[in-house]
């Protein structure tokens, strides 16, 4: 299939059948916009839309600028975080609020967003696209079901590498508005999806591990439970009765989520950065 051909599809589906969702109703002010996209951004990484709308407008409800999150205490950014899963993302979101809210500029390049805390080239790429409307080349499991489906030659050899699909999607990428082209990908991404067709054949698809049980589950616990109050490892192993309480307590004070002051186990306050 030709990109002319392609992207007439795409689109023609977009403005059809456009999603509205509130980080796409993105603010005038540039640096407002790009608090609102990297808020988001982050928010979307591993969890579903669904999820994401109802937390990030009680974020935005709470902390409407970087300076109100910025001021905010971990704690808080914690608390409202509950739900999303992941909550190392919570960590390096704030750093990163905390940081661009003093920065004497923006971060407009691949390389200087990169350097805030838990944002890869994806999401770099993404904000640059979303925020600045600059024409990136990102890739996210709806984009990849987009490519694969249309472009079933991309896996005649194998597993689909994200490097075939990002050297269609330079070539295709909409240079006058990639901002909307990146939300028609989107949206008829999800389309597919709802249809049937999946990315399964992707090199980078990984089966979510089932929740109910893991260490992931009991990491989230914990941390629901230093949220009341700070807690001594003792007490935390009688509250779980769990071997793995040590591990999961040891995993959340080195990505800097917990924190340890007097033998009490609590929500951390220092910057990853």
């Amino acid at each position: 299939m030709d990109y002319r051909t392609f992207k007439k599809i795409v689109l023609d589906y977009y403005h059809l059948n456009r999603r509205h969702f509130p980080w796409r109703e993105l603010s005038d002010d540039v640096s407002q916009r790009f608090y609102e996209v990297l808020v988001s951004e982050v928010m979307l990484q591993q969890t579903q839309v669904g999820r994401v709308v109802e937390k990030y407008n009680q974020w935005m409800s709470l902390f409407p600028t970087a300076d109100h999150a910025a001021r905010a205490s971990f704690v808080d950014i914690l608390l409202l975080w509950q739900g999303l899963g992941y909550n190392r993302r919570a960590r390096y979101l704030y750093d990163s609020i905390r940081y661009i809210s003093t920065a004497p500029k923006l971060p407009s390049t691949i390389m200087e967003l990169v350097a805030l805390p838990g944002v890869g080239e994806n999401t770099a790429g993404a904000i640059l696209a979303y925020c600045y409307n600059k024409p990136s080349v990102f890739i996210e499991t709806n984009i990849r079901t987009v490519y694969m489906y249309h472009f079933p030659e991309l896996g005649n050899k194998g597993k689909v590498k994200d490097s075939g699909i990002r050297d269609m999607l330079e070539s295709s990428v909409d240079k006058k508005n990639p901002r909307e082209w990146y939300w028609a990908l989107m949206d008829y991404g999800t389309f597919l999806k709802c249809r049937g067709f999946n990315n399964h054949a992707s090199s980078h698809y990984v089966l979510q591990t089932k929740f109910e049980g893991s260490m992931r589950q009991l990491r989230a616990r914990i941390v629901r439970e230093v949220l009341k109050g700070p807690k001594t490892a003792d007490e935390l192993e009688d509250i779980f009765m769990d071997p793995r309480v040590k591990d999961a307590v040891a995993s959340l004070l080195n990505d800097q989520t917990l924190d340890v002051m007097d033998k009490h186990i609590m929500v951390s306050q220092r910057s990853v950065k």
